[in-house]
């Protein structure tokens, strides 16, 4: 034979009301808010944003031109792109006013990490040109990188795997962005 208790239904009542006593308290205090409380014009942000008219961002690039045997450096300024960053802009333009590059070798990203800048290529960048050429194209972002950021230290990656080297030259690690002068 089973006993059974009394009262175990009254003690679920007594919870379901408790519960929806808090609901309901809830549900009021998110539509009204705190009794007594009214908004005073301090705590009403009545005022539009401003609106300024923020010039082009200028973005400075390196122009590698060839002149009897030897490469004459020089900068030309494009406007950035909008939210994008401007060593990726300067980069870009870069590679494209060469012809040492593939057109699908691109800078996709940049990434920074205290005064590290890590340039994520696509992989099509990862290939060797020959020494002149890896020459003028280290030079060339190492001066867009300069030109554009704060950065003390680059890093190569293409497909997220770091460059270790392009052609002759070890990339490996941090490479100083100062690494290429502009003596």
């Amino acid at each position: 034979m089973s006993t059974r208790r009394r009262g175990g239904t009254a003690w679920k009542g007594a919870l379901l009301l408790v519960l929806t006593l808090i609901t309901a308290g809830l549900v009021l205090y998110v539509k009204y808010g705190l009794p007594g409380w009214k908004p005073t014009p301090e705590s009403v942000n009545t005022q539009q944003p401003a609106t300024t008219s923020k010039p082009p961002l200028q973005v400075t690039v390196p122009v590698a031109k060839a002149n009897e045997g030897t490469i004459e450096w020089s900068t030309t300024t494009v406007q950035g792109i909008e939210g994008e960053d401007p060593v990726v802009t300067a980069v870009n333009a870069f590679l494209a006013s060469t012809s040492i590059v593939p057109e699908q070798a691109r800078l996709l990203g940049v990434s920074y990490e205290g005064g590290v800048i890590d340039l994520h290529f696509s992989p099509e960048f990862a290939a060797t040109y020959g020494t002149d050429d890896e020459n003028t194209l280290l030079r060339g972002i190492f001066r867009a990188v300069q030109e554009n950021s704060n950065a003390k230290a680059i890093r190569f990656l293409a497909g997220e795997k770091q460059i270790e080297t392009l052609g002759g030259y070890d990339l490996t690690g941090e490479q100083p962005a100062d690494l290429f002068s502009r003596k």
